[in-house]
């Protein structure tokens, strides 16, 4: 699944806030698909918050890995429940710090 920066689909890591017994927040987090149209705003996202590389085989599970950590360097990881039609994504200090 490889697409521009602007359109189609791409990967997009986002959290879930939990409490814990002690009152304390954390975060679980997680890869879900998103649709961006060729604006670069958020058009549609999968119903799991929660999915796994794939392919029919090999060479395409691994494509699939790489493509998820790409993304997840480029992009700036948000709360699951905050995802809304237009919605556009930050991009990742990380990605930001290297000149990408």
């Amino acid at each position: 699944m490889k697409v521009n920066k602007f359109g189609g689909w791409r990967y997009q890591a986002v959290y879930k806030e939990r409490e814990s017994d002690s009152d304390e927040k954390s975060r679980e987090y997680s890869m879900c698909e998103v649709y961006l149209c060729k604006d670069g705003m958020l058009e549609a996202w999968t119903e799991s918050a929660s999915i796994a590389p794939s392919g029919e085989t090999i060479n395409e599970l691994s494509n699939d890995i790489l493509y998820m950590l790409d993304d997840l360097r480029k992009w700036s990881a948000v709360d699951v429940e905050s995802l809304y039609v237009g919605m556009k994504f930050r991009e990742s200090v990380c990605n930001t710090e290297q000149g990408a």
